[in-house]
């Protein structure tokens, strides 16, 4: 406080926050699909809910690599990217990509990424705890493909908070 010379009430109230951890999206790359790596981009479209970060996903690369992940609101403007050398095989990349409650956003790859899509077994939309929703992807058909970002993990800050308690500072 500052000093003070006369009796002064102040409000008090304790809040915790906690992460909460949920996990959805196609969970890996069962069914049919095949490595891809023609020169053209290609994504997931997702909606937002609340606030949230997108922590992580599992990928299936054909032959390790830097790999450029990006995330683009729906005019395919960049909002955060990030670079990675990819392992061959099954590997979870952490994106930590913080994302505000919005419509159809972008996960997209590099062009030519060398990276696992399905394309069955699908079943749009992927809900995630009702904060995320995988609508689509960029295919010509738009729900016949899943685009290389299996069993995303998404993190939700949780808070509790307690009364709010006045505290009165008296001054003899």
């Amino acid at each position: 406080t500052p000093h003070l010379s006369t009796t002064t009430e102040y409000y008090v109230q304790s809040v915790v926050t906690s992460p909460t951890y949920y996990y959805g999206g196609k969970p890996d790359n069962t069914g049919t699909g095949a490595n891809f790596s023609s020169p053209y981009e290609h994504y997931l479209v997702f909606d937002v809910s609340q606030n949230v970060i997108l922590k992580s996903v599992k990928v299936y690369a054909t032959g390790s690599g830097n790999r450029t992940i990006y995330l683009k609101n729906s005019a395919g403007n960049t909002l955060q990217s990030v670079t990675f050398y990819i392992p061959d095989g099954e590997s979870r990349i952490n994106l930590n990509f913080n994302i505000p409650p919005g419509s159809n956003y972008r996960l997209a790859g590099p062009v030519s990424p060398n990276l696992y899509r399905s394309n069955g077994s699908l079943s749009y939309p992927y809900d995630i705890n009702g904060l995320v929703s995988i609508t689509k992807s960029s295919a010509s058909t738009p729900t016949s493909y899943y685009y290389y970002f299996y069993d995303w993990e998404v993190q939700k800050n949780d808070s509790c908070s307690s009364i709010i308690v006045p505290v009165t500072v008296n001054i003899n």
